[in-house]
């Protein structure tokens, strides 16, 4: 018996927790996650926000603007720089952060 075909636009099991981001709600939403998550972390990459928020494909430079925008204003302080361990990003370097 033939095995039956994947569906192209199914989701994972890890993505039905996730919160659905839209583009005009990206930068608000990534501000308050990762500022919630290194208060309880301590110290962390962005990659703390994309486990909790699915983000529309074409947001991805508003998730930039918003950390970038926390550092300027002396929220968030960058301490380090580590591989991703995101299969999409592809083990390039991210910036570690923790709270000002």
């Amino acid at each position: 018996m033939a095995k039956p075909l994947l569906k192209r636009n199914a989701v994972s099991s890890d993505d039905s927790n996730k919160r659905k981001v839209s583009k005009s709600d990206t930068i608000r939403v990534v501000q308050e996650v990762l500022l919630e998550e290194l208060k309880k972390h301590g110290e962390g990459t962005i990659e703390l926000v994309h486990r909790r928020c699915m983000f529309p494909k074409d947001a991805g430079h508003l998730i930039g603007i918003a950390v970038n925008g926390l550092a300027k204003a002396g929220h968030i302080v960058r301490v380090d720089l580590r591989h991703s361990k995101r299969s999409q990003a592809h083990g390039r370097f991210v910036s570690v952060w923790r709270l000002a």
